[in-house]
């Protein structure tokens, strides 16, 4: 008697808290199916750019799409990471600039030491790209002012990255380190799944 009595307690938690589950994530659900079927309806006439801005940001776009002008399709760039490598800004980018051919350097705020990656860059590669992250637009620059900017950014401060911070003339007139058109230094990126990534 008194299993059978415990047996329909625990039946009735069970159903009360899938009751509350229900409750709780079908209005959830249901509207995010309406948005998602509405988005046909609401992108359907627009162009090519119009969607790759509405997807990538319309600053990665126009960086992008200066870089390509810049570029020839038969040459090679070196691509460096300014944002946070886990958010995959650097295969985007090289992606985006194919079928031009990448050679990646690594993160910024690894490259301190001009003297070694020049010793190290004897290719044919003149312009390297900096890409920032998602949203924000990649960079082009010269080879010779990167190494020159990442020399000068060699005293500053431990942890960032050359030419975002004001030590050994590293401040604003360098600005590999910084976003683009900004001034500001990277943000870090928004959170997973929100850049549509």
């Amino acid at each position: 008697m008194r299993g059978n009595w415990l047996a329909r307690a625990l039946d009735l938690a069970a159903a009360g808290l899938f009751g509350l589950f229900l409750v709780a994530a079908v209005p959830v659900a249901v509207l995010r199916s309406a948005k998602l079927l509405s988005l046909p309806s609401r992108c359907g006439g627009e162009s090519e750019a119009a969607a790759r801005a509405r997807f990538e940001g319309p600053d990665y776009v126009r960086g992008i799409d200066e870089i390509r002008r810049d570029l020839a399709e038969d040459e090679t760039y070196l691509l460096v990471e300014a944002g946070r490598p886990q958010d995959g800004g650097v295969y985007w980018v090289r992606f985006d600039l194919a079928p031009r051919r990448a050679v990646y350097l690594g993160q910024l705020a690894e490259l301190t030491d001009a003297d070694r990656l020049r010793r190290r860059l004897t290719g044919r590669q003149r312009q390297v790209v900096i890409s920032y992250g998602p949203g924000r637009a990649p960079r082009l620059v010269e080879r010779y002012r990167f190494a020159a900017e990442l020399e000068r950014g060699a005293g500053s401060a431990a942890g960032e990255p050359p030419g975002a911070g004001a030590g050994a003339g590293g401040g604003a007139a360098s600005g590999l380190g910084r976003t683009p058109g900004t001034g500001a230094a990277p943000r870090t990126a928004a959170a997973p799944g929100s850049h549509g990534r």
